[in-house]
């Protein structure tokens, strides 16, 4: 069976010049506004790890960077929270989300953090 090259038909050149545009329109894409988009946080909260998945909108730039290489790491103290005790888990609190909301808004400036999709529990550790 005899082999067909494809650079027969296509020159080469064609493919560096759509692999360009791909590249050009992907900058492009990324120079826009973009809202309700779901970003990873890890919280630190006097020793109990929280990742919380926060909706945030901003420049496509930042929020591929929160996204994918600088991940959000977050220190905020327990007074800063509203916790109520859970009603379920004996020796965990519910988080208040606006309490939440406003500790790490506060701490991440770059981007506008919208709201919440996930509001975890923590654990108290004899704080109640």
């Amino acid at each position: 069976m005899k082999r067909i090259k494809i650079t027969r038909w296509v020159p080469p050149a064609f493919f560096v010049m759509l692999g360009v545009a791909l590249a050009m329109w992907w900058l492009t894409q990324l120079g826009k506004d973009y809202s309700n988009v779901e970003i990873p946080v890890e919280m630190r909260v006097e020793g109990n790890i929280v990742n919380v998945k926060c909706l945030a909108s901003g420049n496509g730039y930042r929020l591929l960077l929160h996204r994918t290489v600088a991940k959000s790491v977050v220190e905020v103290p327990f007074d800063e929270l509203k916790v109520t005790p859970s009603t379920t888990r004996l020796g965990w609190g519910v988080i208040e989300p606006v309490s939440l909301r406003t500790a790490i808004r506060s701490r991440i400036t770059d981007v506008d953090i919208d709201g919440l999709s996930t509001v975890p529990d923590i654990l108290l550790r004899g704080r109640y």
